[in-house]
């Protein structure tokens, strides 16, 4: 069962997921248009365009994640942050998972379509940044709890 504060981070996260896909969108479409203007446009390039526009967005959600956990966590008390730091972290990292494996699978399906990028110059670093949560929360809610105690 989902706690309070489980819940209300959940609610956060899909309210910015809405905002960050119509960003990270909007981006792409500009980006291609760029790309035509200049007479630049290839397969390759529009690619690597949404590898570029898809790392962007991944930090800007990793950044968002973060923020929104560092606001939570403020307004609750060492013994929330102690009890639901499991569950929060698993959110955290299911969200961001989620995207990213969506993101890599859109841009192996371009790459398949249009062209032969080798797999590795199209690594999004799933697993570098799936890390990176996890500590910089921890060391978040560590800080809160030691404010409190």
């Amino acid at each position: 069962m989902a706690t309070e504060l489980a819940s209300r981070f959940t609610a956060l996260l899909a309210q910015e997921k809405y905002r960050l896909d119509s960003a990270l969108y909007k981006a792409i479409r500009e980006g291609r248009a760029n790309l035509v203007l200049q007479g630049g446009y290839s397969s390759t390039a529009n690619i690597f365009l949404h590898k570029q526009q898809f790392e962007t967005d991944i930090e800007e959600r990793r950044a968002t994640l973060l923020t929104k956990l560092s606001m939570l966590l403020a307004s609750a008390s060492a013994r929330e942050i102690r009890e639901n730091r499991p569950e929060l972290e698993n959110l955290a990292k299911t969200w961001l998972q989620g995207h990213i494996d969506d993101c890599q699978a859109q841009l192996n399906e371009l790459a398949a379509k249009n062209g032969s990028i080798p797999p590795d110059q199209l690594d999004l670093g799933r697993d570098r940044l799936l890390r990176a949560p996890n500590k910089t929360s921890q060391r978040s809610s560590n800080r809160l709890e030691s404010k409190r105690c």
